[in-house]
């Protein structure tokens, strides 16, 4: 791995899709972000995990989930814990329909507390735990087995997700609703690169606009408009972590026409424009 103060560079040299670190974390692992998916569990005490704007008190068995781009911190109180932490590209799970329906879901849950879904966690950990044997293996398959694992693990959050999504609607016909809601969000984070309309987006899922706006905001806690900004500005990172490409050529590939709405939205949803968050990235490359 390269630290740089802002970004991570991670290059799996082992040249599997997923990487394992089981180690005692440093005093201080400085604010980064990456363009990886990283889940972190502690076997062995608490920390204190910046993640985005917020900041939580990790205990044993808590799981983090940070998402790519979002920048996050690790303080141990000057003690070493052991920490499991995989890695690995998103894509490995939005290539599947149902996960990549529910990605807007799985990326708001980021702490999993084990106080709170005590028998998930500790089906999660024996996962996780797992995963660490085979990776540190020599056993044949062993990707195979350790994208098997990682799937087993957003089963179990896919299923969560599925349940809060039921629970808020409050909806005693939602199984229908939720599955085309979910199909809704998938087509806006498949095309939210062309010039969507919402008009659009509720017919394809067979909702008159008003119904659609409507349903959308009460399941997804976000109007169309919000939702299709997030999905754009989550390519737009991605995009702003190679150099080679211009702002210009970003703001086009991520579904904007002008360049002044492009940085004015990244400012409002990042806290930066894109050329400061680029900056960030290679300061100390």
């Amino acid at each position: 791995m390269i630290l740089s103060e802002y970004y991570e560079n991670l290059s799996f040299n082992h040249g599997l899709m997923v990487n394992i670190s089981y180690a005692g974390i440093p005093t201080d692992f400085p604010l980064h972000w990456h363009t990886f998916v990283e889940i972190m569990i502690s076997f062995d005490g608490s920390f204190e995990l910046g993640l985005g704007y917020d900041t939580y008190q990790m205990e044993k068995l808590d799981v983090a989930v940070c998402y790519p781009g979002v920048l996050h911190s690790i303080k141990s109180k000057g003690c070493e814990k052991e920490l499991l932490i995989v890695q690995f590209p998103f894509e490995l799970i939005t290539n599947m329909k149902e996960f990549s329906c529910m990605s807007y879901r799985l990326t708001q849950m980021q702490i999993m507390r084990a106080c709170e879904s005590e028998e998930q966690i500790l089906l999660m950990k024996d996962i996780f735990m797992h995963m660490r044997d085979v990776f540190y293996s020599d056993l044949p398959f062993k990707e195979v087995i350790l994208y098997t694992d990682l799937l087993s693990i957003f089963i179990h959050l896919g299923n969560r997700c599925f349940s809060e999504m039921k629970e808020a609607a409050a909806d005693p016909c939602n199984a229908k609703t939720t599955e085309l809601i979910a199909e809704a969000c998938f087509f806006i984070a498949r095309n939210c690169t062309e010039p969507l309309e919402l008009e659009t987006v509720a017919k394809h899922v067979g909702f008159s606009k008003y119904h659609f706006a409507h349903t959308f905001k009460k399941y997804v806690n976000m109007t169309f408009l919000e939702f299709l900004t997030t999905e754009r500005i989550k390519k737009a990172e991605i995009l702003l972590a190679d150099p080679n490409i211009s702002i210009t050529e970003i703001a086009m590939r991520t579904g904007y026409t002008n360049l002044s709405t492009f940085n004015r939205t990244f400012k409002i949803n990042k806290g930066c424009t894109p050329r400061e968050f680029r900056n960030k990235v290679h300061r100390l490359d």
